[in-house]
């Protein structure tokens, strides 16, 4: 649908709006599972939990297919980080901390607000049903797809970008068209059957083809070389790293950067 309302934040946008999300979502939530893990410190584990709640409905309502495939991604990634670093070692005593922290969550104050957000709950889907039911979300990620879905020239316009993006590396194979030059290089067109007057492209909806186009195979390498010694360096730091908050901050930069990859693309 349509006239699904949107967070969109300041900027007005929500992709934007998710991916400032994405930059500390991940980082709470395996700071969130070392509490349980190493600290115990059950009060803020408990304050830390309902922050992460509110935060991932919030990523919902943005209604940004970017921001929820990153959001998969970079949770897959942080499962498939501790399974490869240290396999049953890790993810058991994870499982069984959540476990014990739902079965020892019984008191008074906790119940109290189960019993709050769940009236919370209730009375959000009683007011937009119509919003939150699940077709929605299914539509929302079928539509871009569909000829006859609402949101097939999304699919269109970042489509276009692509195309007009290869044809200005190809013409300009080296340095570019220039940093924020793709506006221009797009030109003032018209598009029938997607907008009824011309306009120029902003953006090109994928990172790594922004670029290439505006700086080249040279800009390209340069930019390629900073990410890949950025995500050594984290790695590297993970390993040196021996406070429990240190690390866990860490590992959640690392799964972090993944994600926002992911929207990037």
């Amino acid at each position: 649908p349509t006239d699904v309302p949107r967070i969109r934040s300041v900027a007005e946008e929500p992709l934007f709006f998710g991916f400032y999300i994405m930059t500390i979502i991940l980082i709470l939530i395996n700071v969130w599972i070392s509490q349980l893990l190493k600290w115990h410190k059950e009060s803020s584990s408990v304050k830390l939990f309902f922050q992460i709640v509110i935060i991932i409905v919030a990523l919902c309502l943005s209604f940004s297919r970017s921001a929820w495939l990153g959001f998969l991604f970079g949770g897959l990634s942080l499962v498939i980080f501790y399974i490869g670093r240290e396999g049953k070692k890790k993810i058991m005593p994870a499982l069984n901390g959540v476990y014990q922290y739902a079965l020892h969550a019984a008191t008074k104050k906790k119940v109290v607000a189960l019993l709050v957000i769940g009236l919370l709950g209730i009375f959000t889907y009683y007011c937009f049903s119509q919003y939150i039911m699940p077709s929605v979300y299914f539509e929302k990620a079928i539509d871009s797809f569909n000829p006859f879905g609402d949101k097939l020239w999304s699919t269109k316009t970042r489509l276009i970008t692509y195309e007009q993006a290869i044809d200005a590396f190809l013409v300009h194979p080296f340095l570019g068209v220039g940093y924020e030059n793709f506006n221009f290089h797009s030109g003032n067109k018209f598009y029938p059957g997607l907008v009824n007057f011309n306009f120029n492209w902003t953006e090109v909806n994928n990172y790594p083809l922004k670029v290439l186009a505006e700086l080249g195979i040279i800009g390209f390498i340069a930019v390629a070389f900073l990410y890949i010694k950025i995500i050594l360096l984290t790695l590297k730091s993970i390993n040196k790293a021996s406070d429990p908050f240190l690390q866990a901050v860490l590992v959640g930069s690392f799964v972090t950067i993944i994600a926002v990859s992911v929207i990037l693309l």
